[in-house]
């Protein structure tokens, strides 16, 4: 028996400065997102109808999670 094929779906969740409970934006992809490290510049004003209360934001944390529904893996940075 061969084993089945799962497919992976990658997220990419950021949070409004200085709030993580307060989701600002969200992004899936098929294929990873390039890594993202602490002290790291982040420019959100392309993002898709965002009202960046900054011009640059800097990563203060960063959290992977994986899991898996209906034979799909997610893996949340």
């Amino acid at each position: 028996m061969e084993p089945i094929q799962k497919t992976v779906r990658y997220v990419l969740e950021i949070y409004k400065p200085m709030n993580v409970d307060d989701l600002w934006m969200k992004f899936e992809s098929p294929s990873p997102f390039m890594a993202i490290h602490v002290g790291e510049v982040i420019n959100p004003g392309l993002w898709p109808g965002s009202e960046a209360p900054q011009k640059v934001l800097r990563v203060l944390h960063v959290e992977h999670a994986v899991w898996e529904i209906n034979d799909r893996i997610n893996n949340l940075t």
